[in-house]
């Protein structure tokens, strides 16, 4: 009996996919209580709606990740904070 078949098997089982929906509800509640702790917390201006709206676009329209969306905007983000700060020095 391979590994796989064994998983399948445990899977299978009534109380366990049970128990593991409820950890998915779990995992669900958490990802939202942190998004509105990042939300109540973060500076909300025209560049924080615009990094919005392209995630949400992305997310949306292209089924991109959701992965792939914040690494792509943490970049984009990290290179705003990069360039504010050297229009800041002169």
């Amino acid at each position: 009996m391979s590994f796989f078949s064994y998983l399948g098997k445990i899977f299978a089982n009534n109380y366990i996919a049970g128990a593991l929906w409820g950890i998915g509800i779990g995992v669900i509640a958490l990802l939202l209580l942190t998004a509105g702790e990042i939300w109540k917390h973060s500076k909300r201006n025209g560049f924080f709606y615009t990094i919005f709206m392209f995630a949400l676009f992305f997310l949306l329209i292209f089924n991109i990740s959701p992965v792939v969306t914040i690494l792509i905007l943490t970049i984009f983000g990290i290179s705003y904070l990069l360039f504010s700060k050297r229009i800041t020095k002169k």
